[in-house]
């Protein structure tokens, strides 16, 4: 029983026509996932510093865990999410400062309650889009999401991350 959980064991994905092989606890503490080999999008859990997936210490909490980062990897985005963000950086007066060598702007579409800011950059060759809660009080329930496509290789990644750890964009880019 306890083999199966957390299991490393690679599977093996399709999306798109292509291959992706990663290991199983990526994607379940339990050891249960899909026998489809073929998916649309593929929803995996990575765990700060080491952008490993679930262990025994870190299931039970990961949706509260500072360190947990949601990862959606899917076909490209065709005008979607992704494009949206970069018309409103695009439209966006000049940015209003830097952070972690990205460039801010203010997220117009974003509403008073939520203000968020939509930061840009580049991370090996590929534009980055991250857009982040602005309010400092909602610091400990802040979420960052990080937009980025490759279409050459067939995939766009949708990440979800504490505000905590954007210092660390260009690393969790890297890892992705």
């Amino acid at each position: 029983e306890v083999k199966r959980f957390y299991n490393t064991e690679p599977i093996h994905r399709r999306i798109n026509g292509r291959e992706y092989k990663l290991p199983m606890h990526y994607l379940s503490p339990f050891g249960r996932v899909s026998p489809r080999q073929s998916v649309d999008r593929l929803d995996v859990r990575l765990f700060w510093p080491e952008l490993s997936g679930y262990t025994r210490e870190n299931w039970r909490d990961y949706v509260h865990d500072e360190n947990s980062m949601s990862v959606l990897l899917e076909v490209p985005d065709k005008g979607g999410y992704e494009s949206r963000l970069s018309r409103s950086a695009q439209n966006a007066a000049p940015p209003s400062r830097k952070n972690h060598d990205l460039d801010v702007f203010h997220y117009a579409e974003s509403g008073r309650c939520f203000p968020q800011e939509l930061m840009t950059g580049t991370a090996n060759g590929h534009p980055v889009h991250i857009l982040c809660s602005s309010r400092p009080d909602y610091r400990p329930y802040s979420r960052c999401s990080m937009v980025f496509s490759d279409v050459r290789r067939g995939y766009g990644v949708h990440a979800t991350f504490h505000v905590s750890l954007l210092p660390h964009w260009k690393r969790l880019h890297a890892g992705i």
